[in-house]
């Protein structure tokens, strides 16, 4: 009866043990997705301009409308268009990547404060 007491106790804290560690392995998980998504929507907004742009540019050269693509930029007499989409917004996702880092790496952070 002892052993079967013993063995009782031990076998319920471990299976208590594994259930905690199954819901912090989810969290962790969890947490890991949503890092993956924010990383995938940070880069998506800031080359979405890019990526139709190539896409429009790729269509009227394949078609032989290139007329067509340079009269969609009319009003960029200055390339401030171009200069905002080649440019700033693909240094505004590198600059952004560091900061999600940090934002979500409790660990990267507690490394960045002992240094």
């Amino acid at each position: 009866v002892a052993i079967s007491c013993v063995v009782s106790v031990v076998l319920l804290t471990g299976r208590r043990n594994r259930h905690v560690q199954q819901r912090e392995l989810q969290k962790s998980r969890n947490r890991a997705t949503v890092t993956i998504l924010l990383f995938a929507l940070v880069y998506g907004v800031c080359n979405i301009a890019l990526v139709v742009n190539y896409i429009l540019w790729t269509y009227s050269w394949s078609a032989g409308m290139l007329q067509w693509y340079f009269s969609l930029y009319w009003f960029d007499k200055q390339r401030y268009y171009f200069n905002t989409t080649h440019n700033l917004l693909l240094a505004a996702n590198s600059a952004a990547n560091p900061i999600l880092y940090f934002w979500r790496m409790p660990s990267l952070r507690e490394f960045m404060k002992g240094i």
